[in-house]
C-alpha cells in the first residue's frame, strides 16, 4: 500500500479538461459510472434517479399531509403506500456488484488454456469484490488489470502526485491515451474510495451446480461454493469447494484462507491455501499467470501481486501454509512456509512420474494419484526501491517432495519422461525494473540446483498513438520449476523465444499485432527431439457512430511437430505444420438494452482440411437488473485439426472455451438477475451434430447459479 495523497483541490481545475467534442461522446461519458459516499460506492445511474424519486415522494406526501383537507391532493395521499413499496423493493434490486461475467473473449487467445482463462477469471472476480483504490494504489496493484501497462500505471500514479485525490475515474481522461473505451473496461474493478465509507463487500458468495441433462444422478453434476467475508477493510476470510462430474464427495476439493493487510510495518499476513506471484514468474507465480492474446503490449509484463489467498479451483496450484510479508518505504520483505498435496501420475515403483493437470478424481488411476506428492516449500522475497524509477528484487524458493520425481525408464522417449529427477529443488533470481520516460524495462534471470538457468528481459514503449512491447526469454531444457508460470508458449522450460507486440490507435480504429517466435531445445512431451516454430495475431476494432463495431482477426501457427514414420512404425519423422485462423464480427448496440453480435469464422489446416463457423447472438438487457443473452452457433469442419473456437457467455466466474469440430449446430440462452443482495443465473446449451438420428444423439447441458452479497 501507498500513502494517501493529497487532497484535491485548486490543481484539478487547471488540469482536468474535459475530452474534445469531436473524439468523445459526451453522454457516453457521463453514462460511464458514478460514484457517491455510501456503502455502494458503485452505484450506476438508475441508483440516483430511483433515490431522488424516493426523496420526491417523501416530500411531496408530507407538504400534502401538512396541507389543509380541504386543499390536499388526495391522489398523492392514496398513492403513496404502493410508490413506497415499490421504490423500496427497487432500491433493494439494484444492480451493485453482483456483476455478470467479464467478456474476456477481447483478452483471451483463441485456444487459451483452462488454466490461464480461470487465472484472468478469477482476478478480475476478486477485484469486483474489493477493487482497486485508484487514490491509494501502486503500479504493480493497477498492473494486475489486463488493460493497464506499466507506463500507464506510471503515469496514473504521476497525475495523482501532481494534482492531489482523484475526484472520479473519468480524471484519467486527460492522460494520453485513455480512452472512454478503457474506462469502460477497467470500472468495475477501481473505486474511489471516501473517508469512512466502506468500498468492498463485506460478504459474498457463489453456489453453483450444472450438468449434462437429463441428470440421471446428482453425482453427474459439477458442484461449486464459495463464501467470502470482509469484516473490514484488513481482513478478509474466503472457503471454496469443488466437485468435478462423477466424484464421490461433494468437498472433493477445498481452499480456505485469512488475510489481514494493513499499513505499518507488519504490512500483511496470510494462511491457509494461498498463491505467490514475485518478479516476472520465473521462481513464483500462480498456475496460468501469463498468456498471449489480444492485449498484445499489456499481456507482455505483468503486475506481481505477492501472496494473497488462493479462489481458483485448479487444484494443484495452492500453496497451503503461512506468510508474513513486511515493508517500508523503499523496502518490503516476504516470507512463506508450506506443505501441499499435489495429484500426480506415479511410476511402478510408486515415484512421482509427472503432475497431474486433470484434477479429476473418478478412476482407480486418477484416485491413486489424488495427493499423491508432498511439496514442503520455504521461500523469501526482497524488494528494494532505490528511487520512483528504478527497483531490484530477489526470489529464493526451495522445495523438497516425498515420494521423489523419476522419469521411470531413463532410456525411453515415452511422453511421461522429464529432464527433472529428485528429491527437492531449489530456485533463486533476480529482477529489476527501469522507469523511462517513455519506456519500461522489466527482466528476471533464475537458477536452479544442477545449474539450469532461465533469464527473461523485455521493456515496453509508448511512443503517443503507438505502444509497442518486446520480450526475450530462455529457459534451459532441464530447468524444470514446479511454481514458476512465467512468458512463454507453455510451461517455462525448455525453450526459447522473441516476443514482439504492437498497439495503435488510428481515429475510431484500434489495431493489435503480435509476432511470437519460439524454439525448444530439447525434446518434449512426445516429441524425441527439438521443435521451433511461431504464431503471428493481428486484429483490427472499428468503431461508427451507429452504434456498430466491426472487428477483424487472424491467427497464423506454424511449428515443427513429429508423427509416427509410416515406413517404421517404431520410429517417429518431424513434419511441419500449420494453421490458419480468421474471424470478422459485427457487433451492433441497438439502445441500452439490445445488442446483435454476428461472426464467421474461417480455418485452414494442414492436408486441406477446413473449417468455419457462423453464429448469431443477442444481449438483452433491462436496466442491469434482468439480462438475456442467446446465440446460436453452425460449424463445420473436417476434423479436430480444423476444429474451430467460440467464447460463450457463462455462468459469472466460469469460461467456455471448448472446441467444435464435424458438423453440426449448437445453441444456449443465459438468463440472469442481478440484485443489490441477491443474483441467479440459469444457461441452458444443446449441441446437435449433424449425423444424428434422433433427440438421443444431442447433448444438453444446464447451469444453475445463485450469488449474493451483503
Amino acid at each position: 500500500m501507498s500513502a494517501r495523497p493529497r487532497e484535491a483541490g485548486a490543481e484539478w481545475d487547471n488540469v482536468f479538461k474535459p475530452p474534445p467534442a469531436p473524439e468523445i461522446d459526451c453522454r457516453r461519458w457521463r453514462e460511464l459510472i458514478t460514484y457517491r459516499a455510501s456503502s455502494d460506492t458503485r452505484s450506476n445511474d438508475i441508483t440516483g434517479v430511483l433515490t431522488a424519486s424516493y426523496s420526491m415522494i417523501l416530500k411531496l406526501y408530507f407538504k400534502a399531509c401538512q396541507a389543509p383537507s380541504a386543499s390536499r391532493p388526495p391522489s398523492v395521499v392514496r398513492l403513496f403506500p404502493g410508490l413506497l413499496v415499490l421504490l423500496v423493493l427497487a432500491l433493494q434490486l439494484l444492480p451493485s456488484a453482483l456483476l455478470g461475467q467479464e467478456d474476456v473473449e477481447d483478452i483471451l487467445g483463441e485456444d487459451t488454456q483452462a488454466s490461464e482463462a480461470t487465472f484472468v477469471v478469477e482476478r478480475l472476480e476478486r477485484l469486483r469484490g474489493k477493487p482497486i483504490d485508484l487514490n491509494t494504489a501502486t503500479a504493480d496493484e493497477l498492473t494486475q488489470l489486463p488493460w493497464i501497462t506499466p507506463l500507464l500505471a506510471r503515469k496514473i500514479i504521476a497525475l495523482r502526485d501532481r494534482a492531489g485525490r482523484f475526484r472520479s475515474l473519468v480524471n484519467l481522461s486527460v492522460i494520453e491515451g485513455v480512452t472512454y473505451e478503457l474506462l469502460t473496461d477497467i470500472s468495475p474493478y477501481v473505486t474511489i474510495a471516501y473517508k469512512d465509507a466502506p468500498y468492498w463487500i463485506p460478504t459474498e458468495g457463489r453456489l453453483r451446480a450444472s450438468g449434462e441433462t437429463p441428470v440421471r444422478t446428482a453425482r453427474n453434476l459439477h458442484l461449486y461454493g464459495r463464501v467470502t467475508s470482509r469484516p473490514s477493510e484488513e481482513v478478509e476470510m474466503s472457503y471454496l469447494v469443488d466437485r468435478d462430474p462423477g466424484e464421490s464427495t461433494v468437498t472433493d476439493f477445498q481452499a480456505a484462507y485469512v488475510t489481514y493487510t494493513r499499513d505499518g510495518v507488519l504490512s500483511r499476513v496470510n494462511a491457509g491455501d494461498l498463491s505467490a506471484e514475485f518478479g516476472q514468474g520465473l521462481v513464483l507465480w500462480a498456475p496460468g499467470g501469463f498468456f498471449r492474446g489480444y492485449e498484445t503490449v499489456s499481456q507482455a509484463a505483468r503486475g506481481a501481486a505477492g501472496v494473497r489467498g488462493y479462489r481458483s479451483s485448479v487444484e494443484n496450484g495452492a500453496l497451503r501454509g503461512v506468510h508474513v510479508g513486511l515493508a517500508q518505504s523503499w523496502l518490503s520483505l516476504d516470507a512463506l512456509l508450506s506443505r501441499s498435496e499435489l495429484d500426480a501420475y506415479l511410476n511402478d515403483d510408486g515415484t512421482v512420474r509427472r503432475l497431474s493437470d486433470t484434477g479429476y478424481h473418478r478412476e482407480d488411476w486418477e484416485l491413486e494419484g489424488k495427493d499423491a506428492l508432498t511439496e514442503d516449500l520455504f521461500a523469501v522475497h526482497a524488494a528494494v526501491k532505490q528511487s520512483d524509477a528504478l527497483r531490484f528484487e530477489a526470489t529464493f524458493a526451495s522445495s523438497s517432495y516425498e515420494p521423489e520425481f523419476s522419469s521411470g525408464d531413463t532410456g525411453s522417449q515415452s511422453s511421461g519422461a522429464l529432464y527433472y529427477a529428485g528429491d527437492g529443488v531449489s530456485v533463486g533470481g533476480l529482477g529489476v525494473n527501469l522507469s523511462l520516460p517513455q519506456v519500461d524495462l522489466f527482466g528476471e534471470a533464475a537458477m536452479m540446483t544442477g545449474g539450469s538457468k532461465a533469464f527473461l528481459l523485455g521493456w515496453v514503449c509508448d511512443l503517443r498513438r503507438v505502444e509497442m512491447a518486446t520480450v526475450f526469454r530462455s529457459y534451459d531444457r532441464d530447468y524444470y520449476n514446479l511454481r514458476a508460470s512465467s512468458f512463454s508458449g507453455g510451461d517455462p522450460w525448455n525453450e526459447r523465444g522473441i516476443y514482439l507486440g504492437l498497439q495503435t490507435r488510428l481515429a475510431d480504429s484500434k489495431f493489435n499485432f503480435y509476432l511470437d517466435g519460439v524454439q525448444h531445445p530439447g525434446r518434449s512431451y512426445g516429441e524425441s527431439f527439438p521443435k521451433s516454430g511461431y504464431e503471428a495475431v493481428a486484429s483490427v476494432e472499428r468503431k461508427y457512430a451507429n452504434g456498430v463495431t466491426t472487428k477483424l482477426r487472424g491467427k497464423l501457427t506454424k511449428r515443427e511437430d513429429s508423427v509416427a514414420d509410416p515406413v517404421d512404425p517404431y520410429a517417429r519423422k518431424s513434419v511441419t505444420s500449420s494453421r490458419q485462423t480468421y474471424y470478422g464480427d459485427i457487433i451492433w448496440d441497438a439502445g441500452r438494452p439490445l445488442s446483435f453480435r454476428l461472426r464467421y469464422g474461417s480455418v485452414k489446416a494442414d492436408g486441406g482440411e477446413k473449417g468455419s463457423l457462423v453464429f448469431a447472438g443477442f444481449t438483452y438487457r433491462t436496466q442491469g437488473v434482468v439480462s438475456l443473452r442467446g446465440r446460436v452457433i453452425y460449424y463445420d469442419t473436417s476434423s479436430y485439426e480444423s476444429r474451430v473456437y467460440e467464447y460463450e457467455d457463462d455462468l459469472p466466474g466460469r469460461v467456455s472455451l471448448d472446441p467444435l469440430w464435424g458438423e453440426g449446430m449448437r445453441w444456449y440462452v443465459l438468463l440472469g438477475v442481478r440484485g443489490k443482495k441477491l443474483g441467479a443465473s440459469a444457461k441452458f446449451a444443446q449441441n446437435q451434430p449433424a449425423d444424428a438420428d434422433g433427440e438421443e444423439s444431442a447433448s444438453s447441458e444446464l447451469g444453475l447459479q445463485l450469488d449474493f452479497a451483503f
